[in-house]
C-alpha cells in the first residue's frame, strides 16, 4: 500500500527543577512547550513530576506523573495524563557513559471523555552514549524505540526518536542543553517525520 508521508520542524522548549532528598532520593519537577507547523503553534504544553531512586551506582527507578493538554485538530486543548516507570542501567567505558532506559507507560485517558486511549498502554527502550569533552562540556547520541498498545492487544512498534545534544554547565549545578531531534511514526499510513530544536535548562538545588 503506497503512504504519504508528512514532516514538520518543531522546537522542544524545557525547564527542569531538581532536589536531592535524603538516602539516595531525588525529586524534580519539569515544565515543557512544543512547539509544531513550522514552530507557529504550541502542539503540547505539559508538567512532570518526577521521584527517583539510585539503587546502586549503576541502576536506578523513576515514578513519573504528566500532566499535559495536547492541540487539537479543532484548535482547543485536550487535557492528557500519564505515569509512567523508568528502570535505568548505566555504566562508564573510560570517557564514554552508556545508558539503557527501559520505560512502561500507562495513558490516564482524555479528561472528560470515553476514549480508546484510556486503555492505552506502552514501552520504551532507550540507549545513550554521551562523552566528557572537559568538566564543562558533554555531547550525546540516543536513540529510542516507542511501542504501543491497547490492553488485550500486542505491542505495536509505532516510532522513533534519535536525538544529538550538547551540555554546558554554566557553573555548579546548573546546566544548559541544545539538541536535535528527529522522530519519525511506523504505523500511521501518512507517518509523520518530526525535525526538532531542544532547547533546555536545569537547575539543581540542595
Amino acid at each position: 500500500m503506497l503512504s504519504a508521508q508528512t514532516n514538520d520542524a518543531g522546537a522542544w522548549m524545557n525547564f527542569t527543577l531538581e532536589k536531592d532528598l535524603r538516602k539516595k532520593f531525588t525529586t524534580a519537577i519539569e515544565l515543557e512547550t512544543r512547539l509544531n507547523e513550522n514552530l507557529s503553534e504550541a502542539r503540547s504544553i505539559f508538567s512532570e513530576v518526577f521521584l527517583s531512586r539510585e539503587w546502586s551506582d549503576v541502576f536506578s527507578t523513576t515514578i513519573t506523573y504528566r500532566a499535559k493538554a495536547r492541540r487539537r485538530l479543532e484548535n482547543d486543548y485536550e487535557r492528557r495524563d500519564r505515569l509512567a516507570l523508568d528502570l535505568k542501567y548505566k555504566i562508564k567505558l573510560g570517557e564514554v557513559g552508556v545508558q539503557y532506559r527501559f520505560r512502561a507507560q500507562k495513558l490516564l485517558g482524555i479528561l472528560g471523555k470515553e476514549s480508546a486511549l484510556s486503555s492505552s498502554l506502552g514501552t520504551r527502550h532507550k540507549i545513550k552514549l554521551d562523552y566528557d569533552l572537559n568538566k564543562k562540556w558533554e555531547v550525546s547520541l540516543a536513540g529510542e524505540g516507542f511501542y504501543s498498545s491497547e490492553i488485550g492487544a500486542g505491542l505495536t512498534h509505532t516510532d522513533i526518536r534519535l536525538k544529538i545534544g550538547v551540555q554546558y554547565k554554566i557553573k555548579k549545578r546548573n546546566y544548559f542543553n541544545l539538541g536535535y531531534l528527529v522522530q519519525r511514526e511506523y504505523s500511521s499510513n501518512n507517518p509523520f517525520t518530526n525535525y526538532n530544536l531542544a532547547v533546555s535548562y536545569k537547575l539543581m538545588i540542595k
